[in-house]
């Protein structure tokens, strides 16, 4: 695979950053891109720190934001309970 078909996959997925641009290779085929690009993802996702998250992972950010969801819920969930027994 080309450079031109990279640069056509990254922006028909909304991506046009050109320092990811930059360091595209060359991939012997569509199973390897698709290798590659997953590894990238799950390593952009779960492992690079980013300045700003507060040097977090965005999976950390997310997971974090779910259990706070999740604790809301329960206590807007408990709250709702009492208030119908108490009718």
């Amino acid at each position: 695979m080309n450079r031109e078909v990279h640069v056509q996959f990254w922006e028909g997925v909304g991506l046009r950053c050109p320092a990811l641009l930059a360091y595209l290779r060359a991939y012997e085929s569509v199973a390897e891109a698709r290798q590659g690009i997953t590894g990238y993802f799950n390593f952009y996702n779960h492992e690079r720190l980013h300045q700003a998250l507060g040097y977090r992972a965005p999976r950390q950010v997310f997971e974090e934001a779910m259990r706070g969801a999740k604790l809301r819920r329960g206590r807007n969930a408990a709250g709702a309970n009492r208030e119908l027994a108490a009718q």
